[in-house]
């Protein structure tokens, strides 16, 4: 598991760079890991850039991979069962 997460981790810190926003990294490596460029308009297809509305998009999506773990142990009890 440990593992997997550093194979995911290293990409997104390299195509978000030097943002450290984890949204738009989620977003950026998930479109190059799965090469959501070949489906493009060929203007962002030939710059090999995400189209910067598909992207805002893709963000919106990605938040909901993202949790504050401090609320929710809060509003939650986590019990071993």
């Amino acid at each position: 598991m440990l593992v997997r997460l550093r194979a995911t981790r290293v990409p997104m810190g390299r195509v978000n760079h030097p943002s450290k926003n984890p949204v738009y990294a989620m977003s950026k490596a998930m479109f190059f890991k799965y090469k959501l460029n070949d489906f493009q308009e060929s203007y962002f297809r030939e710059m090999n850039t995400p189209n910067p509305i598909f992207l805002k998009n893709m963000d919106e999506w990605m938040k909901n991979f993202l949790w504050d773990w401090g609320t929710f142990a809060d509003k939650y009890r986590i019990v071993e069962g």
